[in-house]
């Protein structure tokens, strides 16, 4: 896929959130959502605007509504109206509120520079699509990749700014975690490679580089359900640590695979690391 086919994919992200009152963090039951003369089943991630309605038929629905910093559960026989710097209960019981964080996904294209810390060497081997890369907030990455057909053996090898070699090791799986072991990467500039082996030969190939520059608030990695989730992935990408923002995105896509909101979200986190064969992979997701 070229790289104009690759930004063609990622300008149908292109949008600004000044207007966005607020993002569907979940939903368990049945609920409309009214826009105008329009009417949608509110999806995960979904920015939601001023006088947009939101009628909840069976179960619960949790949203984050910005302009009072909340985070909002609707249940059943509730709807709300979305106003300027309040929520409007229109009919059915007060929902349940808690102050929050508002923190929306900030993705301006026109705004972004096309310069990265991440890329991508190629090989004269099929290349392996990188899921690392970027600007990390962790001193001990998780290196992830999609895995090789015919269940080869991967060597990683992790080398500093000095092409001295930190880390090599094997696994035959498709993620390597920072071995505890291993003393901690100080904060600076890096390269890693994977190699997939299989009866002696080298089956296939990637490089890419990132750079650790530590963020503790931001490194948690405690987030399970989708809301929390999506939350810690918002803030992830609007501080620019892409790749770790991708991984919760990844979790999410396993849920609701058809989603192509999220093969594109992924493709523009991915793309802002540095990570192109992971961009293809996503774009080539889309429909054509």
């Amino acid at each position: 896929m070229s790289i104009a086919s690759v930004l063609l994919g990622l300008l149908v992200l292109a949008q600004t959130n000044s207007a966005s009152a607020g993002m569907i963090l979940g939903l368990s039951g049945k609920a409309t959502l009214q826009r105008g003369t329009s009417q949608s089943t509110p999806r995960l991630a979904e920015l939601l605007q001023t006088g947009d309605r939101i009628r909840v038929e069976s179960g619960n629905l949790t949203f984050l509504f910005c302009p009072s910093s909340e985070r909002i559960v609707l249940n059943a026989g509730t709807t709300v109206e979305l106003q300027a710097n309040s929520l409007r209960v229109v009919s059915g019981a007060q929902p349940s509120r808690e102050n929050t964080k508002c923190a929306l996904p900030q993705v301006a294209l026109g705004k972004e520079s096309l310069e990265r810390i991440g890329g991508v060497r190629g090989r004269g081997n099929p290349p392996i699509a990188l899921f690392t890369g970027g600007t990390l907030t962790t001193a001990r990455p998780v290196f992830e990749w999609i895995p090789v057909a015919g269940s080869p053996t991967y060597q990683v090898t992790v080398k500093n700014s000095d092409d001295d070699i930190v880390l090599q090791q094997q696994t035959s799986g498709s993620k390597l975690a920072f071995p505890a072991s291993v003393a901690a990467l100080p904060s600076g500039n890096y390269s890693w490679e994977v190699r997939a082996r299989a009866d002696g030969k080298i089956v296939g190939e990637q490089t890419a580089n990132f750079e650790v520059k530590p963020a503790p608030e931001l490194s948690s990695g405690t987030a399970k359900d989708a809301a929390a989730m999506l939350l810690q992935a918002t803030a992830l990408e609007n501080a620019g640590y892409f790749s770790e923002a991708a991984s919760y995105f990844r979790e999410l896509q396993k849920a609701d695979p058809s989603d192509e909101r999220i093969a594109r979200r992924l493709a523009w986190l991915y793309w802002n690391a540095g990570l192109v064969m992971a961009t293809n992979e996503q774009l080539q997701k889309l429909p054509k």
